[in-house]
């Protein structure tokens, strides 16, 4: 008997937060928030840093790689 009192106390409390995460947002100031939030995470904003670079004015058909390295 404890343990049905335990699965329903663990869903009750789920249900009341997933029903606090709806109210919270359904304003929607908060979801702009949340949107600006995502928007400017580190994830995003990561920016690649050029270290070496080949020019591409000879034929790209003999062009291989071979291990880390690029052959011509």
């Amino acid at each position: 008997m404890e343990s049905k009192q335990k699965k329903s106390k663990g869903f009750k409390f789920f249900i009341i937060i997933f029903i606090g995460i709806i109210l919270f947002f359904s304003k929607k100031e908060n979801q702009e928030k949340f949107i600006d939030f995502i928007k400017t995470s580190a994830i995003r904003n990561q920016e690649l840093k050029l270290e070496k670079s080949i020019p591409v004015n000879f034929n790209i058909e003999k062009l291989s790689f071979y291990d880390t390295s690029i052959l011509l």
